[in-house]
């Protein structure tokens, strides 16, 4: 048995407690998808039993890179289904035989990774490293309650959690019914990205290199359509 959680909702926002959730589960494995949430929320992520991580989002890595990690625990209880030859002994010893699974995470293994892709990771890996989550995450939290201020003096709601222990770098703003589509354009004319999330909400995503001049291009759209 398992319980599958996103530590970072990527549609609400919203931080997930891990360490209640690790007592709450008791014996079952927590499996934890952190693409929202790893390298911008200091969080323990060793309350997880697997934690799958894709490096093209607040690492900025790009795509076709990411990890998957796995507790004791959760290498003695998961057995590799669709596995590849990579993920057994001696891979290169072309004789006809099946080949035991390897005896570590490595078991989950289809193919090998592109170089490029792991190198990207690497160094953006490396970059994070070297200022550490805690500084990211402070950096970040900071944006956030100028952009959460700014968003209340325009009268723009907001339908992201608003604390900073309850959240990491998404904050998401409420438009006019059916507006949504429209305003993400309009973001994108001014130079900001973001999602629309249906029809009446748009998803923004702090940064650390977020800058004043980003947040004022979006209030500047966002205050004036909503």
């Amino acid at each position: 048995m398992a319980v599958s959680v996103s530590a970072v909702d990527f549609r609400t926002g919203a931080r997930a407690d891990l360490a209640g959730l690790r007592d709450v589960v008791g014996d079952r494995l927590l499996v934890v998808d952190g693409i929202q949430g790893f390298g911008v929320a200091d969080l323990d992520w060793t309350d997880a039993d697997v934690l799958v991580v894709g490096g093209q989002k607040w690492l900025r890595a790009g795509w076709g890179s990411g990890f998957v990690a796995l507790s004791p625990r959760a290498l003695d209880r998961i057995r590799p289904v669709l596995g590849g030859w990579t993920g057994v002994e001696d891979p290169g010893n072309y004789d006809g035989r099946p080949h035991r699974p390897l005896p570590n995470a490595r078991r989950f293994s289809v193919t090998n990774g592109s170089p490029f892709a792991s190198g990207a990771f690497a160094t953006a890996l490396e970059q994070l490293e070297s200022v550490g989550v805690p500084a990211v995450e402070e950096r970040i939290a900071g944006t956030v309650d100028q952009l959460l201020a700014a968003l209340a003096t325009a009268g723009t709601p907001v339908l992201s959690p608003t604390g900073r222990a309850d959240r990491a770098g998404i904050v998401v703003a409420g438009t006019s019914a059916g507006a949504a589509s429209a305003v993400t354009a309009r973001l994108a004319d001014a130079g900001v990205t973001a999602t629309a999330h249906g029809e009446d909400r748009v998803r923004l995503s702090v940064h650390a290199t977020t800058t004043t001049a980003a947040i004022d291009a979006a209030l500047d759209v966002l205050g004036g359509t909503l």
